[in-house]
């Protein structure tokens, strides 16, 4: 059988790898392992296929369960400890008919009663009793004796033998097999595919240029990991990047169904005749209807798993022929929301090994800029590559390293980008240039008007935040500096005003784009302003700021009337609430003193003195009364009073 090999594998950014295998089958057999972690996405992606002139198809393909080792060695009824295997090996076929040779012997027939141990002075004796059916004698033997044992049960040996592969197979501890039937006449030209987990391919850059030329040239590298236990030779290498939907379903684990019970019928004979109405209650009480849900769904059927998947054109469908080119080079493809870099030269990388692919080569263009952030660099810039993405692939996240005039200059990070996108990569911190700030803020109130709808004053506040940079030059050349000013001071966003024209914005920040001499010290303004409105209600207003306004124009007579007149109103009002609430203490105050004199009355008896007593308290109670109905009835007329202030103010 010639050997199925790996010859394409397309890999994705978010950690899944789809292999395609490829070769000429001279048997009707193919069997592959795979890791067992593994096994719930092959079953969910594998499929395979045969290709060419001959007629041929699959009827099935078989993997390794997973079941228990123990569990299934428990079945066979087979248990040899390897500690003491020559005991238990024995122990385990008690019973069983064998044919033993025993050295100087003729070979024996029967069956064996037992083990038996010995102690000896240094090493154990083991003993076989064992039945002889010629001579019907019981017989002790040595184990040292005995040369070889044949079982002459089929059954059980197969059951050894099964025993004998399955410890073999736990060896293999997370292998799996996966064997492939073929229906038809051999060779066959086989394809198999599926995808698998896979660790994620990363990018990393390098980006050469010169002092003289804008235009720069940049290497990119894709670092692709093989962790699996077969060899990737001379296969065809796709590098995908996008997000396609992918998950991980257990159809590798048994799944056991609840199935309803039914109870056995005892009784025999004939049953007499039952009602239609009767059987259907006889029924109900004979099964038990309770319903178990499955967990998961099925594991697919093994034609469902074969069933032929077919590749985006773009990336090349099968069959698969590794191309002879000798010049690295490779072909961009957008597909939708995905980008593919496709390596045309075969590329080769072992079991559990790495690799370092070359996946661009493209002249960009690049302009040496400085970025200065007080917040972030304090005096000094940074040293930036403002790099344009001139070329026709999408550029992923990865490490850049600088090499300017052939020397190495510093390192950072390529953000993603797309065709057309520029970004600025900071290199190093610049030190021959350095850069002072100085601050004023300002607040004035710059205009006072009056909010009729809402009956308030609005005072405008003008927040100016004027910013001077002090820009030194000590190089040899000309610097193009970014100034990256915040748009947030205190929690606020402030906007430009009298500033120059900005170069880019991002949002969080303003950026300016200031030229400085060599050997020169630049100064740079820029004003920045934020306008605050405050309210304040008119009610809330003293006479004092009521008669500034009107004095200043913001409001004229006639509103001035009117707001006069809600504070006399409001006055009032709280003169009001201020009686209704002394008035209503008096109240509960005289409720008080009747309890208590209710209370004392209870307590007096029936002679002169007490009797004279209950009538004063009487008299008390009764001017009480008289107090507390005059305090309602003024309550009463407070409240009315202040209901018709409160319409008045509602005006």
């Amino acid at each position: 059988m010639t050997e199925l090999k790996v010859s394409r594998v397309i890999i994705y950014r978010h950690g899944i790898a789809f292999i395609e295998m490829t070769g000429t089958l001279e048997e009707k057999i193919a069997r592959l392992f795979f890791e067992e972690d593994d096994m719930n996405d092959l079953l969910k992606s594998f499929a395979v296929s045969c290709y060419g002139e001959k007629e041929a198809g699959v009827v099935s393909v078989q993997f390794g369960s997973k079941i228990d080792v123990g569990e299934i060695l428990e079945r066979t009824g087979i248990s040899i400890s390897p500690e003491s295997g020559i005991k238990t090996l024995f122990e385990t076929f008690t019973g069983e008919r064998v044919r033993i040779k025993i050295s100087g012997e003729e070979e024996k027939e029967g069956r064996i009663i037992g083990v038996e141990e010995f102690a000896e002075e240094k090493e154990g004796r083991v003993m076989v009793s064992f039945y002889d059916e010629k001579t019907k004698n019981i017989a002790f033997i040595n184990v040292d004796r005995i040369e070889s044992m044949e079982l002459l049960d089929l059954e059980k040996a197969k059951d050894f033998a099964f025993y004998l592969e399955t410890q073999a197979e736990a060896k293999k501890r997370t292998m799996k097999p996966v064997t492939i039937h073929f229906d038809g006449e051999p060779p066959f030209e086989v394809l198999i595919r599926y995808a698998i987990e896979s660790p994620a391919w990363k990018t990393t850059y390098r980006l050469f240029k010169t002092s003289i030329e804008e235009k720069s040239f940049l290497e990119g590298f894709a670092i692709v990991d093989n962790p699996r236990g077969i060899d990737w030779e001379d296969v065809q290498l796709t590098l995908v990047t996008g997000l396609p939907i992918s998950f991980e379903y257990d159809s590798y684990s048994p799944l056991w169904m609840k199935r309803p019970v039914v109870k056995r019928r005892e009784d025999i004979g004939l049953r007499p005749i039952i009602p239609e109405a009767e059987l259907e209650k006889a029924k109900a009480e004979e099964v038990e209807e309770e319903y178990y849900a499955p967990k998961a769904m099925p594991p697919p059927s093994p034609r469902a798993a074969l069933a032929s998947v077919a590749m985006d054109k773009e990336l090349g469908g099968h069959p698969v022929r590794a191309k002879s080119d000798v010049k690295v080079e490779t072909t961009t493809v957008e597909l939708g929301e995905f980008f593919a870099y496709s390596v045309n030269k075969p590329v080769t990388v072992k079991r559990n090994q790495s690799a370092l692919v070359p996946i661009l080569r493209e002249e960009v263009e690049t302009k040496k800029r400085y970025l200065f952030n007080e917040e972030a660099y304090l005096k000094n810039p940074l040293m930036c590559i403002e790099l344009k993405n001139t070329s026709q692939a999408m550029l992923e996240e990865g490490p850049i390293t600088l090499f300017a005039d052939g020397a190495y200059s510093g390192e950072g990070i390529l953000p993603t980008m797309k065709k057309e996108n520029e970004r600025l990569i900071p290199f190093v911190l610049e030190q021959e240039i350095n850069i002072n700030v100085e601050r004023e803020e300002k607040t004035e109130i710059t205009s006072v008007t009056l909010d009729k709808k809402y009956r308030s004053i609005v005072e405008s506040v003008s927040k100016v935040l004027e910013t001077t940079y002090i820009i030194s030059n000590s190089k040899d050349e000309d610097a193009e500096v970014i100034l990256e000013h915040s748009k947030h001071w205190y929690g606020e966003v402030f906007e430009p005003f009298e500033a120059p024209e900005l170069y880019q914005e991002t949002p969080q920040a303003y950026r300016w784009l200031v030229n400085v001499e060599r050997k020169a010290t630049r100064r740079f303004g820029v004003t920045l302003k934020r306008i605050v409105k405050t309210y304040r209600r008119l009610e809330e207003l003293t006479d004092e700021q009521l008669e500034k306004l009107k004095k200043e124009g913001v409001i004229d007579e006639e509103i001035f009337a009117k707001l006069m007149n809600k504070r006399k109103l409001i006055k009032e009002r709280e003169i009001l609430e201020q009686d209704i609430t002394a008035l209503k203490e008096e109240l509960e105050t005289l409720y008080r003193e009747q309890e208590r004199l209710r209370e004392n009355i209870k307590t007096l008896g029936t002679s002169h003195k007490e009797e004279a007593l209950k009538t004063t308290f009487l008299g008390k109670l009764e001017s009480m009364e008289k107090t507390i109905e005059d305090l309602k009835e003024t309550i009463l007329n407070k409240q009315k009073e202040k209901t018709k202030v409160e319409k008045e103010l509602k005006k």
